[in-house]
């Protein structure tokens, strides 16, 4: 299914965050890890929390859905068997006949409705996804130009920048000028409780979610169900 706020997008729309383009001397250019501070801001595990119990959600419903079919499917199975049944009265086996082409055919509707419920379903989770991605985005960008800025610095670059053909940007750089760490501790200052909260939340989610098949496809109308023709 789908998977929840992309880091690896992320990393890459923010790449080469760049405060200014001028020469500069030591001391008034950082580095940071925007992956790092995107995956451990508060509001990103939060999302992830929340995105993780809509997919659960929305898988539950499938599943339901699911199990809805598979039962029809027995029940046409089981008319079908009825209408070759040569022990049975011809009528038996004509109301059985009946009552199977009436099956297949709601079995069919409910299947094209199985399908459309996971394809709609599908594509508002992506976009909601989308979405507070971008959100978190422009936060995030905004909070880094902000700080560095205020801290004096002049130029800032993502050290975990890559190419178009997915070269890092910087291959070498002043470790002790990383302030990734510093970042992280600042954009969480005051919301310590509600990330430990949210890690928690989204830990337990994640762990439900282990194991847990999602490949099945719903069974076919004309599996086993002819229609009794």
């Amino acid at each position: 299914m789908t998977v929840p706020i992309c880091v690896r997008h992320t990393a890459a729309v923010l790449a080469g965050l760049v405060l200014s383009t001028v020469s500069l001397a030591a001391g008034d250019t950082a580095y940071v890890n925007m992956e790092v501070v995107f995956e451990g801001y508060y509001k990103t595990v939060r999302a992830n929390a929340a995105f993780e119990q809509k997919k659960d959600d929305f898988e539950e419903r499938v599943a339901l859905l699911r199990e809805e079919l598979k039962g029809m499917v027995e029940e046409a199975k089981k008319l079908e068997a009825e209408a070759d049944n040569e022990l049975l009265s011809q009528e038996a086996r004509d109301n059985a006949r009946r009552g199977l082409r009436l099956r297949v055919e709601r079995l069919r509707a409910k299947e094209e409705e199985f399908q459309q419920f996971q394809r709609s379903g599908m594509r508002d989770l992506n976009r909601n996804r989308v979405k507070a991605e971008q959100e978190l985005i422009d936060d995030i960008t905004q909070y880094v130009r902000t700080f560095c800025r205020n801290k004096g610095f002049r130029l800032v670059y993502d050290i975990n920048g890559r190419s178009l053909n997915r070269i890092p940007v910087l291959l070498l750089y002043p470790e002790e000028d990383e302030v990734t760490a510093e970042i992280l501790t600042e954009i969480n200052r005051g919301h310590e409780e509600e990330l430990a909260k949210a890690k928690a939340e989204l830990e337990e989610l994640r762990k439900d979610d282990k194991g847990d098949g999602d490949d099945e496809q719903p069974p076919a109308a004309g599996d086993g169900a002819g229609g009794g023709e």
